[in-house]
């Protein structure tokens, strides 16, 4: 699934973010974070507990239907990574 969560310091979140497990990869979109997670991800609490924690600010936390440019972003990253790892093993 794909969430927007609207918060600051948005540095922080995404530091945050990144962290959890069922982030699969996050994305600073605006003044809000775009989070991938698994389809089974349905609520937002696990996100609210981490963030608080980190003295961020939430706004909102909601899942979204994604975008043109949440689908570049993420495959962008995907063929970095792919292309990072190739490197690696040569």
């Amino acid at each position: 699934g794909l969430w927007r969560i609207d918060c600051a310091p948005l540095a922080t979140a995404a530091e945050v973010v990144r962290k959890l497990p069922f982030a699969l990869d996050v994305s600073i979109t605006g003044n809000s974070l775009h989070v991938i997670t698994p389809p089974d991800v349905n609520e937002a609490a696990g996100f609210r507990e981490p963030l608080s924690g980190a003295n961020v600010s939430i706004q909102t936390i909601k899942p979204i239907p994604p975008s043109l440019e949440d689908v570049f972003v993420y495959l962008t990253e995907m063929m970095n990574r792919e292309q990072t790892a190739a490197g690696k093993q040569a």
